[in-house]
């Protein structure tokens, strides 16, 4: 599939004025930082969220590494042609926004009635002691015998957590990619709108149209967050 990111390359003028609706279709949890042991949630979208439901909408699915070459292009090319210096947009979770310069945020923004509760979340890591093998349910059975060994000897306090931290890097191969943590996690549920007045690049509102109309599957916080997205265009800027 062959994913147009010409957009990027454009002159980032905000051309147009749109009024954009997001109606929640489930929970939502929109965590803006890197959490400790509990995910508290925003209450309104951030830039950044908005960002990724954007370019997620768009089906720009890039890695961090691609987001870096990509970004660094954009740079070159904005200072060479358009007299521009770009500074690189970064949320505390480590997500790279691209589209964040094609568009601004308008106050006010029109906030539904929110009702919050709490819930375990389950969150896919990667590490490399004890923890990961702990936390997976998964491995080769061939694991089995010298696991429950070495579990049995930690009990009995003649082996520790590093000893079993060394048999998980040992094997590490017959182990899951990614283990199982299970946080608490802050949600909510929105009776009604989101709405949000912004300024944005005619050219990404007329995309972000067209991905509305052929297959509307945007999500904010989650991949469970699911929103219906819609964009009600105004004056010109300009």
């Amino acid at each position: 599939m062959e994913i147009d990111i010409s957009l990027l390359f454009e002159e980032p003028m905000l051309d147009a004025i749109a009024i954009l609706k997001i109606q929640p279709l489930a929970p939502l949890s929109m965590v803006n930082n890197l959490p400790g042991s509990y995910y508290k949630t925003e209450s309104i979208p951030t830039k950044f969220m908005l960002s990724g439901l954007f370019e997620n909408l768009l089906g720009w699915h890039f890695s961090k590494e691609d987001r870096a070459k990509i970004f660094k292009e954009m740079k070159k090319r904005h200072k060479k042609n358009f007299k521009q210096e770009l500074e690189k947009e970064e949320s505390e979770a480590g997500y790279q926004s691209l589209v964040g310069y094609y568009f601004q945020l308008v106050s006010p923004t029109f906030v539904p009635i929110l009702q919050y509760y709490e819930d375990l979340w389950s969150q896919h890591l990667i590490g490399g002691d004890q923890r990961h093998a702990d936390g997976a349910i998964n491995y080769d059975w061939r694991l089995e015998n010298e696991r429950n060994i070495i579990k049995s000897k930690m009990k009995s306090k003649e082996l520790t957590e590093k000893d079993f931290g060394k048999f998980f890097m040992d094997n590490r191969a017959l182990f899951p990619l990614y283990y199982r943590s299970v946080p608490k996690r802050e949600f909510i549920i929105a009776k009604g709108n989101y709405m949000f007045r912004i300024n944005i690049n005619r050219q990404l509102l007329s995309l972000l149209q067209t991905a509305c109309f052929d297959m509307n599957i945007g999500y904010l916080g989650t991949s469970e967050g699911w929103v219906d997205i819609s964009f009600r265009e105004g004056l010109t800027n300009g």
